[in-house]
Formats: structure tokens, C-alpha cells, sequence
């Protein structure tokens, strides 16, 4: 029986998978040496063209069965099935080939299966177990979450956005980075490493009609970007005395007034938003945050 190889591949044949992997590319495969061979078949079975998963399912077949018998329809099921890399049909590929998954893509995959408590308390994929996974199991595992993250019936998920982060795969962070779902657009720049970028989104989402989730997301990314064209979008918000007055207020309160507990400026910020947008006690506010004087942030 064939052994899981973890050679690392040629950083040529890498980077031209990392743009994708062909029908061509597989036809090819069996031209290559081992390695080479399993990382492209393997990051095959994951792809969007199912004609391109069955057909890698069938050369790794023809080119690697052992004594274990396969059934007919094994690679129809890959065909079938766009994420039959997580299914049991890849446990009977892998028996029948003789190249068993590593501990890290079992690790890893089990994660994926997120169950409510997970969900409930925001528990991400076991992205450590990713630096443990072959060269043909971070080729699959790129290929899964390439097709997830650009189809687009289904929202990007910040788990999935992670992984593509982890496993370096820019283009995809780069092409989602242009989203219309805005809180996506800002993770996606935050693991680009475009704080500039996202910096500038974040007084976007502050001074703009935004809707409530993705102006909540701004908030909450505000401690991120203490500079002062922050601190002023978030004045301007605050001026506003709008339904969001309290907590853009308590935002502005712990991030630029040295506030260290705003929950007990409550009450205050409570008799501000009756009062309206002519309250003495809000003109004092913003003078404590530096909004009426408009001096630039230390450092800056």
C-alpha cells in the first residue's frame, strides 16, 4: 500500500494551484512523481467542477488501489457531491488507495462539524491542526473552502475566512474583501492586514445610513482603530442622539475619554437622549472626548 506522503511540493506547482486546479491539470497528474501526483488529484476531489473531482477520484483509483476492494459508483460519488471529501466516500477512497488521513485533517475535520454549543459560544475550526496536514490534504482542505467562500447562494462564514487565512490563500480574501455584506468586507481587509482599509470602512459604517448588524460590528471594532478619524465618526454619530445614541456614546466613552467602566454613565447618557440633540450635558460630553475642540489623537 501507497504511505501518505508530507514532502513538501515544488513551490511552482504550489503556486499554480493556489490559482485553482483544471481539468487539464488532472489528465496531467499521473505524469507527475508521487507527491506531486497526490497533491494535485487530492486537491482535485475538493474542486467546483465535479467532472474534475470524479475524474481525480478515478486516476487515484486506477493509479493506487490496494487489496481493498472499491465499490463501482465511488467516484460518481465524488462527481455527485461537492463536499464528498468530508463524507464517508472519502474514508472508502482512502481505504482503497491506502493513504490514510493524518491525524491533523481528522483533528480538523472534526471541527468543522460545528454543533449548537460551538455555534452558541462561537468556537472557530481547529486552525492549529492545519500546520500538521499534508501537502495534498491543505490542497483539498484550500479547494473546500475556495468553493464555499465564492459561491455565492451561500454568506461567507468567518470560520471559513479563517481557514483561507491560515492557509494563505489571499485571492480568495482579496476577491470577498469586495463584498457587498460589509461585515465580511471588514474581516476579510482585517486578514488581509489591511488596517488602513479597514480603518476607513469603520468611519464609513459610523457616519453612513448603516444597517443595524454591520453599524454594530463598527462598534465593536473601534477599540481596533483608536485613531482620530475614528474617534470623530464616532462624535459625529453621537450628535446625532439617534436610536444607537447609548451604546455609540458608551463606544466613545471607554475608546477616547478614559472611561473605564461607561456602563455607569447610563443614567447620564439616558437623560442626554431625552433631552436631544440641544443638551447641555451632551456639549460637556463631547468636549471630555475632544469633539468640540477637533484636536488630532496623540501619535498621530
Amino acid at each position: 500500500m501507497a504511505n501518505a506522503l508530507r514532502v513538501d511540493v515544488p513551490v511552482a506547482l504550489d503556486e499554480h494551484l493556489t490559482h485553482g486546479v483544471s481539468m487539464a491539470d488532472v489528465d496531467r497528474a499521473t505524469q507527475l512523481s508521487d507527491s506531486e501526483c497526490q497533491v494535485v488529484l487530492f486537491t482535485a476531489l475538493a474542486t467546483r467542477m465535479a467532472a474534475a473531482r470524479a475524474r481525480a477520484a478515478e486516476l487515484l483509483l486506477a493509479r493506487y488501489a490496494g487489496v481493498v476492494p472499491h465499490g463501482s459508483g465511488l467516484a460518481r460519488e465524488f462527481g455527485a457531491h461537492p463536499e464528498a471529501v468530508l463524507s464517508s466516500a472519502m474514508d472508502e477512497l482512502r481505504r482503497s488507495i491506502g493513504i490514510p488521513a493524518s491525524l491533523a485533517w481528522q483533528r480538523f475535520a472534526a471541527s468543522m462539524r460545528v454543533d449548537f454549543d460551538a455555534w452558541h459560544d462561537g468556537t472557530g475550526y481547529d486552525i492549529d491542526a492545519i500546520a500538521g496536514l499534508s501537502a495534498a490534504e491543505r490542497g483539498m482542505l484550500r479547494e473546500v473552502m475556495r468553493s464555499r467562500l465564492t459561491n455565492a447562494l451561500r454568506p461567507a462564514e468567518w470560520r471559513d475566512m479563517e481557514t483561507a487565512a491560515a492557509l494563505g490563500d489571499w485571492p480568495v480574501l482579496e476577491r470577498i474583501a469586495e463584498s457587498d455584506d460589509v461585515e465580511v468586507r471588514l474581516r476579510a481587509l482585517r486578514l488581509l492586514g489591511d488596517m488602513d482599509a479597514a480603518g476607513d470602512l469603520v468611519v464609513s459604517l459610523l457616519t453612513g445610513d448603516s444597517h443595524e448588524r454591520a453599524l454594530f460590528a463598527a462598534f465593536d471594532l473601534v477599540s481596533q482603530y483608536r485613531t482620530t478619524a475614528v474617534r470623530n465618526a464616532l462624535i459625529e454619530r453621537v450628535r446625532r442622539v439617534d436610536a444607537y445614541f447609548i451604546v455609540a456614546a458608551m463606544t466613545l466613552l471607554e475608546n477616547f475619554c478614559g472611561c473605564e467602566d461607561p456602563w455607569n454613565e447610563r443614567p447620564a447618557l439616558f437623560e442626554m437622549q431625552d433631552e436631544g440633540v440641544s443638551s447641555a450635558k451632551l456639549r460637556l460630553l463631547l468636549a471630555r472626548c475632544g469633539g468640540e475642540s477637533g484636536t488630532q489623537l496623540p501619535g498621530e
